[in-house]
């Protein structure tokens, strides 16, 4: 997804994989909550690493580093991910519409009543 290419100066080298791209691996529902969720990230601290950001159980997951002594902007830091890991419960992870998180055979996705009922069928 060319929307999410802005991501990739924050991964570190070593997080990269062969062809040199992010582990971003998402779909394609959820780019805004993403680049939002950067965006606040960057605002915070411009330095932050990606390592992965990918979708489990239903939702996101993000995982970063950083290199701080300071535990409030940790604390601020942490509580921006887990509120853009909660968002991603109530929307389609499909077409970014109002969703939540449903179970199929075993495997959790967050849809909308749309993506749903295709998937069912």
């Amino acid at each position: 997804m060319n929307k999410l290419k802005v991501l990739n100066k924050q991964v570190p080298k070593n997080w990269k994989n062969r062809n040199g791209s992010a582990q971003i691996y998402i779909p394609d529902g959820w780019a805004d909550l993403v680049l939002e969720c950067h965006e606040k990230l960057v605002a915070l601290n411009p330095n932050y690493q990606i390592h992965q950001i990918k979708e489990k159980f239903g939702a996101l997951r993000f995982y970063i580093g950083y290199n701080t002594d300071d535990e409030n902007l940790s604390e601020e830091m942490s509580q921006i991910i887990n509120e853009y890991e909660h968002k991603s419960n109530y929307v389609c992870e499909v077409c970014g519409e109002a969703g939540e998180i449903r179970q199929m055979a075993g495997i959790y996705r967050t849809l909308c009543n749309t993506h749903w009922n295709m998937q069912k069928s």
